[in-house]
C-alpha cells in the first residue's frame, strides 16, 4: 500500500488514547445543505468523532438533507448551526460576479468570527476548498483549522473564480494548520505540503457489502450504468453517444442513467436521447437513494468524468464486483491503475470501443470481477474516517502538550 495511504494503528499511535480531559471541541464546515459526496463523507467523520466523545458542532448554509440526518442520527449530541457560507469559486463566479461573491465572503468571515469567538472550538474542519471564510476566521482567531480539498481546484472549468487558481490554492496552503486531499490527482493539482486520505463510504453501503453476493443481470444483452449529477461534466451524453454507436455496429447493450438533474439537463438528456432514437435501450430513472442495488444487478459502469476528484462512483461500483469502463482523467485513473475495468481516452471512440468489447468478449468482464474482487482500495476506503480523525487528535494533542 502507498505511503500516503497507510493508516496508523489507532492502538499504538501516541493520540489513539486520549485522556477524558483531551477531548476535542470541533467544528465541521459543510458549504452544501443537501447530502451527496462530500456531505457522507462529513456524516463519517462526525460519527467517528462522537464515538471517541469529541463534542461536535456541524456549521451548514441552511436546513436540509444534511441538518436533518446529523439530528436524527445523533439528537441531542450533536449542535447544528445555520450560518452563511458563500464560495469563491463556481460556475459563474468571474468578473464582476465573482467580485460580488468575494464580499459575501467577507460578509461570512465576519459571523463565523463571531461563532468561533462564542464557541471556542479547539479544532475547525472546513469540508471543501471553496470556503475561505471559515477557514481564514480560525486563522485569525488562531484556532487550529484543517482543509479537506475535494475539487479539481486547478482543471474543472464549472470553478472559476474573480481570484486567480494559484492565488486560491496559496491562499489554502498559507491560511490552513493542515491540509487533506482526497487523492493523488488532488494532491498533485493542490501543489503545496498535504496528505492523501481517501475519502470514507457510507456506513449503510458498508453493512450491504458484507451482506450482499456480487452479481449482474445474467443476461445476453450487456447492462451499462453511469450514475451521477446530470451534467456536461459528467458525460452522460457521451455515455450515450457509445451506447448507440455500439448498437450500430450489433453489440447487445443498454444503457440506465442515475443522478439528479435540473429542468434543463433532465430536457436535454431526454432530447438527446430521442433525437438518437434510442428510447427503447437507453433509460434515465431519476436520482435514487443508494447505489447499490443498481451496480449488483449491472454488467459494467461507466464514468465519462473528466475531472472526478476522487470517483466514489467507481470504487462503490468496484466493491460491489461491477467492472467500471472509464476516462482516463481525473482521480478515477489512480483507482483503475489497480484493476477492475479499464480505462480509455475521453472520447465516445475510445468509449464506444470498450464498450464492444465488453460485449463480445464476456471472458473480459469475468477477469475485471476478479480484480474487483481483490481490489486494494477495500481497506483504505473502510477505515478514511478513523484515520482521518487519527490526525485530527494527533494535530490536537502535539498543540496541547506544547
Amino acid at each position: 500500500m502507498p505511503k500516503h495511504l497507510a493508516r496508523p494503528s489507532r492502538h499504538s499511535s501516541p493520540n489513539a488514547e486520549m485522556d477524558v480531559d483531551s477531548k476535542m471541541k470541533i467544528l465541521l464546515v459543510s458549504h452544501s445543505p443537501d447530502l451527496v459526496g462530500a456531505e457522507r463523507s462529513l456524516l463519517s467523520l462526525a460519527q467517528e468523532l462522537v464515538e471517541r466523545g469529541h463534542q461536535v458542532s456541524v456549521a451548514v448554509p441552511e436546513d436540509g438533507q444534511l441538518s436533518s440526518q446529523l439530528l436524527l442520527a445523533y439528537p441531542g449530541v450533536v449542535r447544528v448551526i445555520n450560518i452563511q457560507t458563500h464560495s469563491w469559486m463556481g460556475p459563474r463566479q468571474f468578473g464582476i460576479i465573482g467580485l460580488a461573491r468575494l464580499g459575501q465572503c467577507a460578509m461570512d468571515l465576519v459571523e463565523y468570527l463571531r461563532l468561533l469567538r462564542r464557541s471556542q472550538f479547539d479544532l475547525v474542519v472546513v469540508n471543501t476548498g471553496v470556503t475561505p471564510a471559515p477557514l481564514l476566521s480560525a486563522k485569525i482567531a488562531h484556532v487550529p483549522v484543517v482543509t479537506i480539498v475535494r475539487e479539481s481546484l486547478q482543471t474543472n472549468p464549472s470553478l472559476r473564480s474573480f481570484l486567480p487558481r494559484r492565488l486560491i490554492r496559496a491562499l489554502i496552503a498559507r491560511w490552513s494548520t493542515s491540509v487533506v486531499c482526497v487523492s493523488e490527482y488532488i494532491r498533485q493539482q493542490f501543489g503545496h505540503a498535504s496528505v492523501v486520505r481517501y475519502p470514507q463510504l457510507s456506513t449503510h453501503f458498508l453493512k450491504q457489502l458484507e451482506t450482499a453476493e456480487s452479481g449482474n443481470a445474467g443476461s445476453s444483452e450487456l447492462r451499462a450504468v453511469i450514475i451521477g449529477t446530470v451534467n456536461q461534466e459528467k458525460g452522460q451524453l457521451d455515455a450515450v453517444a457509445a451506447v448507440v454507436n455500439a448498437r450500430e455496429t450489433g453489440a447487445s447493450v443498454r444503457l440506465d442513467i442515475y443522478g439528479p438533474a435540473s429542468d434543463r439537463q433532465r430536457i436535454c438528456l431526454h432530447s438527446e436521447i430521442e433525437r438518437l432514437g434510442a428510447q427503447d435501450y437507453v433509460q434515465y430513472h431519476g436520482e435514487i437513494p443508494e447505489t447499490f442495488s443498481v451496480f449488483l444487478e449491472s454488467d459494467i459502469s461507466l464514468v465519462c468524468s473528466k475531472n472526478e476528484a476522487f470517483g466514489k462512483v467507481t470504487v462503490e461500483s468496484i466493491l460491489v464486483g461491477t467492472p467500471v469502463v472509464a476516462y482516463a482523467r481525473g482521480g478515477t485513473v489512480e483507482i483503475l491503475a489497480a484493476g477492475g475495468g479499464c480505462l480509455v481516452e475521453p472520447t465516445v471512440a475510445a468509449l464506444t470501443s470498450a464498450i464492444v468489447d465488453a460485449c463480445r468478449d464476456r471472458e473480459l468482464i469475468q477477469r475485471w470481477r476478479i480484480e474487483c474482487a481483490h481490489h486494494p482500495m477495500r481497506e483504505p476506503i473502510t477505515v478514511s474516517a478513523q484515520t482521518v480523525v487519527d490526525d485530527f487528535e494527533h494535530l490536537y494533542s502535539n498543540r496541547v502538550l506544547r
